[in-house]
């Protein structure tokens, strides 16, 4: 769930939205709702094929954050005392704590309990791969995607909101719900991965021309262009662990993520439960 600006613009280039379908899921987000924090979206959604526009409403409840999706994780730390801006590059158990070091070898900090909030393959990094926790995640695959953040530099009048698009770049966009004008676009996972490594701005302008070319909307005379690479997006495939959290308890180590469920927004909420549960039960325990 994140949110960048340029310039004027919001953008929502992870996640855009978000469903509720389980009751404990959906009691949260109704709390989240009264807090002013999220709020249902009713935008027109299609599918584009061939540059054919059809509308797609399929009737579920989407929400969106307020003031951007990162409003909800902002609510979440409050209180909590969290450092940003820092690269942890190797985690270490010993002496009964664990040690989390720098990507400059220096010790960071030291705690008895570690959740790794993360996908699965940095977890591994972080572990390293010879670590028993770290060999239970070899299976679980992870798809890239290029978001790409566009302004319009003059106003068209396009008939939908977000759209499923069939394309071998593209696969979806939506208009920022924070700008009329203010679209992100994803690439297609093949598309994504076959351009991993290409420099941002190139990226950028390549999913630009397939924007155009896919909808049959005239995209080139935007504003900002800007894109982001999500190098470990979603899951592949869908390999939900039961519950929906790897445990190590003699170690007090919990790795959790959408990854876990599949990917979604309520699929990170679930997981990140089951780990709190699982620390917890190990605190309580001694």
């Amino acid at each position: 769930m994140a949110t960048r600006t340029i310039g004027d613009a919001r953008f929502n280039h992870g996640a855009q939205y978000f469903t509720a379908r389980s009751d404990a899921f959906r009691d949260e987000v109704n709390a989240w709702v009264e807090a002013g924090l999220v709020r249902k979206w009713t935008g027109r959604v299609v599918r584009i094929a061939r540059q054919q526009i059809e509308s797609c409403d399929d009737g579920r409840e989407l929400y969106v954050g307020v003031g951007g999706m990162s409003a909800v994780p902002k609510h979440l730390v409050k209180g909590l005392d969290y450092h940003s801006g820092k690269t942890i590059a190797r985690a270490e158990r010993g002496n009964s704590l664990w040690s989390l070091f720098d990507d400059r070898g220096r010790l960071f900090g030291q705690a008895e309990s570690l959740v790794l909030a993360m996908p699965a393959p940095q977890a591994i990094a972080l572990l390293g791969e010879a670590d028993d926790v770290a060999r239970r995640l070899e299976d679980v695959e992870m798809d890239p995607t290029w978001a790409l953040m566009i302004t319009r530099a003059t106003p068209q009048q396009i008939p939908f909101d977000a759209a499923h698009i069939e394309h071998d770049a593209v696969a979806w966009m939506m208009r920022s719900v924070e700008g009329e004008n203010s679209w992100v676009v994803h690439a297609t996972h093949a598309w994504s991965r076959k351009n991993l490594t290409r420099d941002p701005r190139s990226a950028a302008y390549a999913l630009l021309a397939y924007v155009s070319d896919a909808t049959g909307l005239d995209f080139a005379r935007s504003g900002a262009v800007q894109a982001h690479r999500w190098r470990f997006a979603i899951p592949t495939e869908a390999r939900p662990f039961e519950p929906p959290v790897v445990v190590d308890s003699e170690r007090r180590l919990a790795l959790c993520g959408d990854w876990c469920v599949r990917g979604r927004v309520e699929s990170a909420y679930q997981s990140g439960v089951a780990a709190a549960d699982a620390i917890a039960r190990v605190t309580l325990s001694d």
